[in-house]
């Protein structure tokens, strides 16, 4: 596992230069609580919550080091601010759709916008990436917090909108009926045919009733969260799995169809697909010439 400076190569070089850039450095005029909370965003990313001193960062930000107890009470306290100002700051950008406003399939679009958008939208050499990476990577105490608010909202509404769609879908499972012995054959005369038939339905209905109980049983505690977790997995993936597709798909070929709304109408289609909504390809050619509405416009 990386530590230290090697953490998260790809996001780091641009901050080992320096602990902070010109527009990172904390502003005199502001009061200490936020030259605090400016100088230590960079200083957590490039270091670590661990390896961070906080004389360091009382430095950066000129004040003395009792400020940050002051201000925030321990190392921890300001740890956990400046991941709030990152969430407060992502949330406040793309915020996520209402569910229940629009058909399940539009908001099953519009919540992977947001999730994608949330996750590849801005510089990825920036600190506030590669601070979120190193949380991820190596959490602390404000994970936890994190996950609440930031994280799980989102998982709940896309939950709540798979679960909309599979819903909608019948269970099918094989009625388990007996064979009839293979010497009775034409023996049966059309009374006792009529009779076994009723008895087949009857089993038929019975079976439905248990199927569709644990079925829903199924849904709501497997199926429809690993639904939703693939979603989620597919958008992290083009997050974290940047310097691999980099490396594995052509420049051409990936500004044409690796931008975010093209990732967006694929991961769209493909969950549709899943939930029993139609075929992937039919779904992929309507979503192309459609144009997915942020939560901002649909106001």
């Amino acid at each position: 596992m990386s530590s230290g400076d090697d953490f998260v190569p790809q996001l780091s070089y641009s901050l080992k230069s320096s602990y902070l850039t010109t527009s990172e450095t904390p502003d005199a005029s502001t009061d200490p609580a936020q030259r605090l909370l400016d100088a230590a965003g960079p200083v957590f990313a490039r270091r670590g919550f661990d390896r961070t001193p906080v004389r360091e960062i009382a430095k950066l930000a000129d004040v003395n080091v009792a400020a940050v107890s002051y201000y925030y009470g321990d190392k921890m306290g300001l740890y956990r601010a400046v991941i709030t100002s990152i969430r407060d700051k992502r949330t406040s950008q793309f915020p996520a759709p209402e569910v229940g406003t629009a058909p399940a399939e539009e908001t099953l679009q519009r919540l992977i916008h947001t999730l994608l958008s949330r996750l590849l939208t801005g510089d990825e050499t920036s600190w506030e990436s590669m601070l979120m990476a190193r949380e991820m990577e190596q959490p602390t105490e404000a994970l936890d917090e994190l996950i609440q608010e930031y994280f799980k909202p989102l998982y709940d509404a896309i939950c709540q909108t798979i679960s909309e769609l599979v819903d909608a879908q019948p269970v099918v499972v094989s009625d388990v009926v007996e064979d009839a012995p293979s010497n009775c054959g034409d023996a049966l005369d059309s009374a006792e045919a009529l009779h076994t038939e009723t008895l087949h339905s009857r089993t038929s209905v019975s079976n439905a009733k248990v199927a569709n109980a644990s079925g829903a049983d199924w849904r709501a505690e497997a199926l429809v969260p690993q639904i939703t977790l693939g979603v989620i997995g597919q958008c992290l993936h083009y997050r974290i799995g940047q310097p691999v597709i980099e490396r594995l798909i052509a420049p051409s070929v990936r500004n044409r169809h690796y931008d975010l709304e093209s990732l967006c109408r694929h991961i769209t289609a493909t969950t549709l697909a899943v939930c029993g909504r139609g075929n992937l390809i039919d779904y992929r050619l309507k979503l192309e010439t459609i144009q997915t509405k942020t939560p901002k416009e649909c106001r």
